[in-house]
């Protein structure tokens, strides 16, 4: 139909195609004029290769993705909203099912491979948008409209208690997986809690890190300041000594013994007791606000851990109720519940939020979270205790806190849930196959 205008103001501004965002989503989410060995990670082709390969569980079988194909759609759409049935494509799939020796004697797999077949495996039908961006299902146009939701990536908050003082949160918010809060509570304590279950002090997780005592939290978190002193130091109370926290641990060079531990508050017997062993300087944290230093005292003597294999088994039996048989197992629950992207994605806009929040340098194809996203927010959450830092708050309904979630996200979803239904079916048909 031709548009006639009667405005006497020309615009220098054409209409939009305001269906063009549903539509390029659409096309990116099943890339169908791209060759199979051109598309990019996205979509359906990132659907397949995050589930693929599905091994059983003796490893006896494995079934690769190699390619998917969308056909052509046996009707028209008009043909199909004459017809009253759904306009899609056939969506086949290339599979490859690779069979694996088995010692006889001991009925492990020996790794070299017994047989390969390959073959197109037909799995569903895949409803086709039109140019209108409608759906038609049973003959009926449908829409999908897209949502917004709260953006992955890091978001600082506060709360005034009726006392007057400031509690600071600090919210890591994911793609898809569990959602991971830090708080400063009314008695200056970190804690963190994961899906809003039982909270633990923060600590427990650095430790897990590697961070296993208090030395070394200190020297992660804080900048040091080496102080001299005399006697007249250790004798005066108001020395400028006194008060101040231990930046690492005081150590007897002869026995080897720890006489103080870092984070132990500096006072007139402290000093007495390193004249006594004949050291006249000490190093202590270097930091402008009191309750900065106090934060992070307090959690440690909340912490009950000691060690890196405490901290493994304490949080792995917090998150799962039970306690683990060895470290390792504890050690590789961990790891795949924060930092594979299987369990734990931030997405790209994720990782943009948090490179850029937090500044620092994460690859941004990393789309996974890194022990370096979690010992970031931990300082910005300890210096927000100081007053008149500057850090900015977030205001998490603000709409740049916000994004939208289009169709080919939305259906991307979908999929994934259905596929992940499948792939239970298939490792229990692999468990009841025999090889042979």
């Amino acid at each position: 139909m031709k548009r006639t205008s009667f405005s006497k103001i020309v615009s220098s501004i054409g209409i939009p195609d305001l269906l063009s965002v549903q539509k390029d989503s659409f096309d990116q989410f099943i890339q169908t004029g791209v060759p199979a060995e051109k598309r990019q990670n996205e979509g359906l082709q990132k659907i397949f290769n995050e589930t693929f390969p599905i091994d059983d569980v003796h490893s006896r079988f494995m079934l690769e993705f190699v390619k998917y194909d969308l056909e052509d759609p046996v009707y028209s759409f008009e043909e199909c909203k004459y017809k009253g049935i759904t306009f899609a494509a056939p969506l086949k799939v290339t599979l490859k099912l690779i069979f694996k020796n088995i010692n006889e004697k001991t009925g492990e797999p020996t790794g070299s491979i017994r047989d390969v077949i390959e073959q197109d495996v037909y799995l569903c039908n895949v409803p086709l948008m039109s140019e209108k961006g409608t759906f038609l299902i049973n003959g009926v146009e449908r829409v999908i409209v897209s949502q917004i939701h709260r953006s992955p990536g890091v978001f600082f908050t506060e709360e005034e208690t009726l006392s007057g003082k400031y509690l600071y949160t600090a919210q890591l918010l994911p793609n898809k997986g569990s959602w991971l809060e830090f708080n400063i509570d009314i008695n200056d304590i970190i804690y963190a809690n994961l899906d809003r279950r039982k909270k633990f002090p923060a600590t427990i997780l650095l430790k897990s890190f590697g961070y296993d005592t208090n030395e070394k939290i200190f020297k992660l978190l804080f900048e040091k300041e080496e102080m001299s002193f005399t006697e007249k130091d250790a004798k005066n109370e108001k020395s400028p000594l006194n008060g101040r926290i231990l930046y690492n641990n005081i150590i007897n060079k002869k026995t080897g013994e720890v006489l103080f531990e870092a984070g132990t508050e500096i006072s007139s017997g402290v000093l007495n007791v390193l004249l006594q062993n004949n050291l006249s300087s000490v190093k202590t944290v270097k930091s402008v606000e009191r309750r900065e230093i106090e934060v992070v005292v307090n959690t440690l003597k909340k912490d009950p851990t000691q060690s890196f294999e405490e901290a493994m088994e304490r949080l792995y039996t917090i998150l799962r109720g039970t306690s683990p048989a060895t470290t390792e197992i504890a050690e590789k629950f961990i790891e795949t519940t924060f930092f594979s992207p299987l369990r734990y994605e931030l997405g790209k806009v994720g990782r943009y939020k948090l490179n850029t929040r937090l500044k620092h340098n994460v690859d941004k194809n990393n789309i996974s979270l890194v022990k370096e996203d979690l010992i970031e927010t931990l300082k910005y959450l300890i210096k927000l205790t100081v007053p008149n830092s500057g850090l900015e708050i977030d205001d998490i309904d603000h709409l740049g806190n916000r994004r939208i979630r289009r169709v080919g996200e939305l259906l991307e979803n979908q999929f994934s849930l259905a596929l992940s239904k499948m792939v239970k079916s298939i490792r229990e048909r692999m468990m009841l196959k025999d090889i042979q």
